[in-house]
């Protein structure tokens, strides 16, 4: 090769290095408390950095839809909204090139599956791992309000019957991925209607995702006093995290004394403004309960709303 072609050969290496390099840093931008910067060493230091996005619903209603990504590319999801979100939520999936890790469905009310059964059946977005609270349908139609919208659910198990990847998570079930791992703490159990009221929402998955340094605890619709002391009951202090997802979109929601157990330092209200403000509704007094406990409050007024699941010197 003549001494040209070599220093060319050696600038066009010099180069793809400094792509490389602008690349993972960018990757981190935006990943942080309402727009903070990540800290750009943790890929340096060998660990995994996953980014928690909350994002709103195109249709302005109570929602839920949240992506915890890795900086390697795993995904998870949880929920995804209204059947009328999907559009959005294949754009969010697209960036990540249309491939989900985990797909968390809490419960099968129409704000929470609606969007991921359009998602499933355009076809474009494949998942490894799908995890639902396999509540008896014969339950759920027996005890449905017209808000329930059982036939949605009925939809959910003909398009997913036999499918390998979709599992029932069971309290104590977990699901570990580099530097990820998610725990379930609360699920439908046969027999639990006979106590706990609303079954639709309170049989809700709960679960927490955690990486070494920080933590995220879903607790679905839940919002029965009694599904709240249970919890506490099992778990003593495994509750505790730093962020927390107001439980039925913090309207007509958990405890306070609940929310105090889990001592979180930033909490997300699936809900928009006409939600929280309301004044027919409690979920106005529940935020300024909120920012009584925790330094970081998020909402749909915000969205997307971006945390690290891993920052460094204390951030």
């Amino acid at each position: 090769m003549h001494e040209s072609g070599r220093i060319l050969v050696e600038y066009m290496r010099r180069m793809i290095r400094i792509l490389l390099l602008i690349c993972i840093v960018c990757s981190f931008s935006g990943c942080g408390d309402k727009g903070k910067e990540a800290d750009s060493t943790a890929s340096e230091e060998g660990k995994t950095l996953w980014t928690l996005t909350q994002y709103g619903d195109t249709t302005g209603l109570q929602a839920s839809f949240y992506t915890i990504v890795s900086d390697e590319g795993q995904v998870v999801v949880v929920d995804g909204g209204h059947e009328e979100n999907a559009p959005y939520v294949e754009k969010v999936l697209a960036e990540s090139g249309n491939h989900v890790d985990v797909w968390i469905l809490t419960h099968p009310h129409p704000d929470h599956i609606g969007a991921f059964l359009r998602v499933m059946e355009d076809g474009e977005v494949t998942v490894d791992a799908i995890y639902d609270n396999g509540v008896d349908p014969k339950v759920y139609t027996a005890l449905a309000q017209e808000w329930d919208e059982p036939k949605i659910y009925e939809r959910y198990l003909e398009l997913t019957e036999g499918w390998s990847e979709v599992k029932s998570a069971k309290k104590g079930d977990e699901v570990s991925l580099p530097g990820l791992s998610i725990r379930f703490f609360w699920s439908y159990e046969p027999g639990m209607e006979q106590t706990i009221g609303d079954i639709h929402n309170n049989s809700s998955l709960v679960f927490q995702v955690k990486t070494q340094e920080r933590s995220m605890l879903f607790v679905g619709d839940c919002h029965q006093d009694l599904v709240a002391e249970r919890l506490l009951e099992e778990n003593a202090e495994g509750l505790s995290s730093d962020y927390v997802q107001m439980g039925h979109h913090g309207n007509n929601t958990l405890p306070y004394s609940f929310y105090e157990k889990v001592s979180p330092k930033g909490v997300f209200f699936d809900a928009p403004e006409w939600l929280l403000t309301g004044e027919q509704y409690d979920a106005k007094t529940n935020y300024e309960q909120m920012k009584q406990l925790a330094d970081e409050i998020y909402d749909y007024r915000t969205t997307p709303n971006k945390v690290c699941l891993y920052e460094t010197d204390g951030r």
